[in-house]
């Protein structure tokens, strides 16, 4: 049963060096990540092709790591997305699109973690944005829309601090439905909440 229960979660795939997520020889041993693997990242990993699909994500696992999705690119994962795991990292939507069906993004989960998006990139997100989980964590929107059920900002047990600048583009706040509203928390002392430009 532990054997059957083991191949149920899914390979874990960690990356060996910089490049794009499909080129399997170069960026990870063994292959790269199908939709039920687990993808632990600690190099610079970009997605430029569309379909691509994994179950889990840690960026900056066994050293600080940085994913990119860019114009063209789509990367969906089903459960939860860590940037700035273990070590530093960073996630930037630079007019890609990315997805979570099923867990949350946390910017900031036990290191620090930065999201960016520019050039209209879109997230999109069926559970919660959190920002500063147990590490620091920044999330900024330029150009482009994130949507996720609710915005949580800081963790009342956790020292690092979040801070969100919505410089442009829009972020929708949603609780499964977009007729019914989503939810801001800001729940650290020094967390912080900039909106600009009617973003």
């Amino acid at each position: 049963m532990a054997m059957a229960a083991t191949m149920a979660l899914g390979a874990r795939y960690d990356t060996t060096s910089d490049g794009s997520w499909t080129n399997a020889a170069v960026v990870w041993a063994n292959g790269y990540p199908a939709p039920g693997d687990v993808a632990r990242i600690s190099h610079d990993v970009t997605v430029d092709s569309p379909g691509v699909v994994a179950n889990k994500a840690a960026v900056g696992y066994s050293s600080a790591g940085d994913l990119t999705v860019n114009s063209g690119g789509t990367l969906t994962f089903a459960n939860n997305v860590n940037v700035g795991d273990a070590y530093a990292g960073t996630l930037f939507l630079d007019g890609g699109q990315m997805g979570v069906t099923g867990g949350a993004l946390n910017i900031g989960n036990g290191a620090t973690g930065l999201l960016t998006v520019n050039n209209g990139g879109y997230l999109n997100l069926a559970q919660n944005l959190s920002i500063a989980k147990l590490g620091a964590g920044t999330v900024t929107l330029n150009d482009g829309l994130i949507i996720g059920r609710n915005l949580n900002i800081g963790n009342t047990g956790g020292s690092g601090l979040g801070t969100v600048d919505l410089l442009g583009g829009s972020m929708i706040l949603t609780n499964s439905a977009l007729s019914d509203a989503g939810r801001l928390d800001i729940r650290t002392a020094g967390d912080v909440l900039n909106i600009e430009n009617d973003a």
